[in-house]
């Protein structure tokens, strides 16, 4: 059911997503402290006031599970229950359930909630039969609307007094005491008083309001004042590029200022001219005095005037426009800083949704931790907060799937039962830094060259050149994973790619730092803001391009004996390092324009010259980019390409510069995969010969239907199978000829699943076959013992996707 008022739809959906958030808050804390009284009631009145918000917005399934949940919170503060875990996972379920609700109210989008399961779930004791805090509503509201003058009701912490007739009372369906509509937020001061709140009281011994004629008192309205107001957002984003148009606008201004400058000067140049023509012409009067002569003399001196006054004029213009210029300045950066400042967003607006995760993620996987978070005050763009949701969550999961260890395996390791991930934001002088890191087991460097090489990502070679940085780096490589045992959950080498692209997306960076058995951290550099963007302007064949400054590590000249071949690239040695260098002229494919424009007889002039050599890094990849010139250092507005243009290599968007030109802004992470793909690395010939060479794969499958239609899909993909109708079957055929494969169900006659994984990694011939379980058996508790028994992927039939089961195949073959 969605809200039909507009305005109370947007109330409700910020309303509600705060209650929402202070009610997950409050539940987790909860379970590490039962006995919190007064978080117990905080988290008691925010429940209250939800149920009280859409009862009035007639949400009745949201009420119903509101009331209930309020009702099991009342029994645990009279007593009658103890806030374990078992009580609270089916409150955190009743949450979850209210979040959709919640959703759906304001989006109109189904919600798929079952209200009767989820009260069913919410047991009481069997002494609670009413609400927590007394009668139910409904009675609540018979007992109000039945109350004597100066009688006071308590409900929630709320002081209803009673100053009307009872009959005048019963007439105000809103609002009135016997309305539990408005539990929070102001209430008609008639009848509704906090307890602490400033006023009178009408009590039959404070002082009394005066009446009005309708018989209730007088509000002072004197002092009004809006301290605050709520802003879309969609305003503020539409804002910053007006800003940075300003920013724009005031560099032009500074040309206009050169321009005037130059004006002046050839005006001066004249004004020389001028006065030598003048000192000629006079002389000529005095040798020579007739008519003609006094007729150019005046002529002469007229203009002079005329030109003393335009100079006048030409250098009141330069004041003004310096004046403007400086005051344009000033307000476009206060402007600049103001919108910035309202844009920025503490982190823990974003810290707040992931304990409720950590706690879900861990029990599910059957492991503890908890999660500490460092610097939530720390401010950042609400667009930087928005992006990097996503990666923090994916770099979370990781963290709890691949390095917090078992209870038993970190207490054997003689670590705490409880694997702790830290997350923590800080701010450099330009950056916003967020560390993400765990104490569990590291990343296995073995593991992670012995991945790359089956998946062909790098050659030994490469990896016995990398340091220990650049090997990390390569578990953020789309469709990497070190995992050894993969489900259609986990282990697909999806996750942390997504880290990366939103990272790169952000202009940030991305570092990774892991000691084995210690745990690892995760370092996400991000810009603070995303409204304009620091720029290094370059010139390359006779055209201006912009590169991010974030990117620029260093600049250096270079002439030609500086470069050398080393390993297929041209490089130079920078700080004792060998550095790859490539001409952008090349990256960017311009070398044919370029030659025909400067003409050959130039090229050894050219290169006699010493270069400009900007230096692009990005994490533990850098490269040295050669230039014709260095322009300019700007503040600029990125411009996002047309969708039509969006794939075009190495370009992240457009500016205009001061001068009017529109200039490409490049894109250093496409800059630097472009100079890698530049290196030959010509493949083996024994690779070659493994591509070409048809992979054999090894179904063991009891049913004929299925049977069938697994050696289609599999034939279709390439590969040629052998099939066994059980798993003796498979223990048979396997020794006949070598598999690359074996792909087997796991209930079957004579021998299940289970038991031939287990068999075959008993034999080291088969220690490193690849085992892929299809099955509908989907609990984790399956999956556990698929992994138990040696399996190295598990995917599930009810959710079977063809496309992850051929990728999982291939990653694995």
């Amino acid at each position: 059911m969605k809200i039909a008022d507009n305005e109370l739809r947007d109330l409700f959906r910020i309303e509600s997503g705060e209650q929402l958030l202070a009610l997950d808050r409050g539940l987790l804390e909860l379970e590490k402290d039962p006995d919190n009284r007064p978080l117990l009631e905080e988290v008691f009145r925010q429940i209250h006031s939800l149920k009280g918000g859409v009862r009035m917005l007639l949400l009745p399934d949201m009420e119903a599970i509101a009331h209930r949940f309020e009702s099991v919170l009342g029994a645990a503060r009279k007593g009658e229950l103890h806030l374990t875990s078992e009580i609270l996972d089916p409150l955190f379920r009743a949450l979850d359930a209210l979040r959709k609700l919640a959703h759906e109210a304001v989006t109109g989008e189904p919600a798929a909630v079952t209200v009767p399961e989820v009260l069913a779930q919410l047991v009481l004791p069997a002494t609670t039969p009413t609400s927590p805090e007394g009668p139910l509503p409904e009675q609540a509201a018979e007992r109000i609307g039945t109350a004597e003058p100066g009688e006071s009701v308590s409900d929630a912490g709320v002081r209803v007094e009673i100053v009307g007739e009872p009959a005048a009372l019963s007439e105000q369906p809103i609002g009135s005491p016997s309305d539990d509509r408005f539990p929070s937020g102001p209430q008609p001061t008639a009848f509704l008083q906090s307890v602490s709140g400033p006023g009178p009281r009408a009590s039959g011994t404070g002082a009394q309001t005066e009446p009005t004629e309708a018989g209730l008192p007088a509000a002072d309205v004197g002092g009004f004042r809006i301290e605050t107001i709520r802003v879309s957002t969609d305003k503020l984003d539409g804002l910053m590029p007006l800003v940075g148009e300003l920013g724009v606008t005031k560099n032009r201004l500074a040309h206009r200022l050169t321009a005037i400058e130059e004006i002046i000067g050839v005006w001066e140049n004249l004004q020389r001219t001028r006065r030598a023509l003048q000192a000629t012409l006079n002389e000529i009067g005095r040798k020579s005095e007739n008519g003609w002569t006094r007729a150019v003399l005046e002529h002469h001196a007229q203009e002079q005037k005329l030109f003393a006054e335009l100079g006048k004029s030409l250098d009141a213009v330069r004041i003004m426009t310096y004046e403007d210029g400086s005051r344009l300045e000033s307000i476009a950066g206060n402007l600049e800083d103001g919108i910035r400042s309202i844009r920025l967003l503490p982190m823990g607006t974003l810290f707040d949704l992931f304990p409720r995760m950590v706690r879900d993620l861990a029990r599910g996987k059957g492991k503890e931790a908890r999660l500490l978070t460092l610097g939530e005050e720390t401010p950042a763009d609400k667009r930087v907060i928005e992006e990097i949701k996503d990666p923090l969550m994916h770099m979370i999961r990781n963290a709890i799937d691949h390095g917090i260890e078992s209870p038993d395996e970190r207490e054997a390791a003689g670590k705490p039962r409880m694997g702790s991930i830290e997350l923590k934001a800080y701010q450099t002088s330009a950056k916003v830094v967020v560390e993400l890191k765990d104490d569990g087991r590291g990343i296995d460097i073995e593991a992670v060259k012995s991945t790359a090489l089956k998946t062909r990502v790098r050659t030994a070679a490469e990896l016995e050149a990398m340091t220990p940085d650049e090997l990390y780096a390569l578990i953020l490589v789309s469709g990497f994973s070190t995992s050894t045992f993969v489900s259609d959950v986990s282990g697909r080498g999806i996750g942390l790619d997504v880290v990366r692209v939103n990272v790169e997306r952000l202009k940030g960076k991305i570092q990774i730092q892991s000691v084995p058995g210690r745990g690892s951290t995760f370092r996400l550099e991000l810009p603070v803001t995303m409204a304009t963007v620091r720029a290094l302007v370059v010139a390359v064949a006779g055209h201006k391009y912009a590169i991010p400054l974030e990117y620029v590590e260093a600049i250096r000249l270079v002439s030609d004996p500086d470069i050398f071949p080393m390993q297929g690239h041209e490089t130079i040695v920078r700080d004792s390092v060998p550095l790859s260098v490539v001409r952008l002229v090349d990256l960017l494919e311009l070398q044919e324009r370029f030659e025909s424009e400067r003409g050959p007889e130039e090229v050894p002039e050219q290169k006699a010259h010493a270069v400009a050599c900007v230096v692009i890094a990005s994490g533990s990849e850098r490269v040295g980019l050669l230039v014709d010139e260095l322009v300019d250092e700007l503040e600029i507005v990125l411009k996002p390409l047309n969708a039509l243009l969006r794939r075009v290599r190495n370009v992240a968007g457009s500016t205009i510069l001061g001068t009017g030109e529109v200039c490409i802004v490049l894109a250093a992470q496409g800059l630097l995969k472009s100079a890698q793909k530049r290196s030959p690395a010509a493949p083996r010939t024994a690779e070659k010969e493994e591509v070409k060479r048809t992979r054999v794969i090894l179904m063991a499958e009891d049913s004929l239907t299925t049977r069938t239609q697994m050696k289609r899909i599999l034939e279709g993909a390439g590969y040629e199978v052998v099939a066994a109708v059980d798993g003796l079957d498979a223990i048979n055929k396997i020794p006949t000829r070598p598999f690359d494969a074996l792909v087997t169900d796991v209930m079957m006659p004579n021998m299940d699943g289970l038991t031939l994984t287990q068999k075959l990694r008993e034999n080291p011939k088969y220690k490193e076959l690849p085992i892929i379980l299809v099955t509908t058996l989907s609990s984790d508790e399956d999956r556990r013992r698929g992994l138990q028994a040696g399996a190295s992927a598990y995917i599930t039939k009810p959710a079977f996707d063809q496309k992850v089961f051929l990728d999982t195949l291939r990653r694995l073959t």
